[in-house]
């Protein structure tokens, strides 16, 4: 008897695994939505930085990298905000 499923489906290990690998999931969504929306805005702030520096270029020839390439560059991003603040400093000076 010890090897027959029951017919409740909660006492069931794999059920039990498969809802909380589901509620993983879900947080893991949400959190890429707040995400998102923050990249989103770091990536408008590189577009105004680069249209201010050169107002032809076109954006659409940049490609999207996907993969680690994406993260590795994450943390180098406070370098790059700080030289994007002096850029505007400078311009802003120039009018």
């Amino acid at each position: 008897m010890r090897g027959r499923p029951t017919k409740n489906p909660h006492t069931r290990p794999a059920i039990n695994t498969l809802e909380r690998l589901h509620a993983e999931l879900g947080g893991k969504i949400l959190e890429n939505k707040q995400e998102h929306a923050s990249l989103f805005e770091r990536m408008r702030q590189v577009e105004a930085v680069i249209k201010m520096l050169d107002p032809s270029y076109s954006l659409r020839a940049i490609s999207v990298k996907r993969g680690s390439d994406v993260r590795a560059c994450g943390p180098q991003l406070s370098g790059f905000r700080a030289i994007s603040v002096d850029v505007i400093i400078s311009v802003k000076a120039m009018r």
